[in-house]
């Protein structure tokens, strides 16, 4: 496990990422309640190889042995909007934004249930999920941002064609959050709500 572990790192440091995730599923194999090599894999797959089904599956799977694993719950309602599950990640969502145990993450899985009406089409709930949204952001310090990486989703939206009518107004959404502090993702997010209500009014 510790050599698969070091060989995890070496192809991290290269950024071989196909075959850290493999070192690190290894890992798992051998200690399959570690929790780092998940999350590591899981991380890679979503982020980096854009392999959203690995994602899914790798998740699934560890929520089927560790099923009061929060933060796992988190990436799965991710993982079921990167494979297409809209209807299953909306109801995933519903919940997890206000779950204490996901304080720190209440932010990113607010955006990915704004971002799953809009795709669903349910557009007259947006409005309120917004404005509690950037309620919850201006309560956070002035240095506040957005730890939670959206590459991978990002990347999704740009290539999936069920999204193509949606596609403009998603991605202004997520890299709304890549400011680099509390006042520009307000000012960014503001824009975003724009742009909702004027194509709401077309």
């Amino acid at each position: 496990a510790q050599t698969h572990s070091n060989l995890a790192e070496a192809y991290l440091s290269l950024e071989d990422w196909q075959r850290a995730a493999e070192s690190y599923r290894n890992v798992l194999t051998l200690y399959p309640d570690s929790a780092k090599p998940y999350f590591a894999a899981c991380s890679l797959y979503q982020e980096k190889l854009f392999a959203y089904s690995e994602a899914f599956e790798l998740t699934k799977h560890w929520l089927q042995q560790h099923p009061d694993d929060i933060a796992a719950q988190a990436n799965f309602a991710e993982a079921h909007f990167t494979t297409g599950r809209f209807d299953e990640a909306e109801q995933r969502l519903a919940t997890l934004p206000t779950n204490d145990a996901l304080r720190d993450n209440a932010v990113p899985l607010r955006a990915l249930q704004i971002a799953t009406l809009y795709t669903l089409n349910k557009r007259s709930l947006i409005s309120e999920r917004m404005t509690a949204l950037r309620k919850l952001i201006a309560g956070q310090a002035k240095d506040f941002k957005v730890e939670w990486s959206f590459e991978g989703t990002k990347h999704f939206i740009s290539n999936d064609k069920r999204l193509t009518a949606s596609r403009d107004w998603l991605l202004r959404l997520f890299t709304a959050f890549e400011g680099k502090e509390r006042d520009a993702i307000l000012v960014a997010l503001g824009e975003v709500e724009s742009g909702l209500q004027t194509s709401s009014t077309r």
